[in-house]
């Protein structure tokens, strides 16, 4: 699935490697949703940015990091 590929990326390119949760910037994310979203085909380019700008207004914090938790555990962020 879209969100286990990101989950693993993100695991990959993490920025924190002493434990913490994995975790990358959002603009890195983005462009990697953006990507495999419209390789997959099936998900809608309005979806994707809908969840890309719920993420950004709603999760993201002030350092501009997403953890993977920010979009496996949030019931509000549906990449698929």
């Amino acid at each position: 699935t879209i969100t286990k590929t990101l989950k693993i990326v993100c695991e990959v390119l993490s920025c924190d490697h002493n434990g913490g949760l994995p975790r990358i910037p959002f603009s890195t994310f983005q462009f990697l949703y953006m990507y495999i979203a419209e390789v997959d085909g099936e998900i809608s380019a309005s979806h994707v940015s809908r969840m890309l700008n719920y993420i950004e207004q709603e999760v993201i914090g002030p350092d501009g990091l997403i953890t993977v938790n920010d979009f496996t555990q949030n019931p509000r962020v549906r990449l698929e």
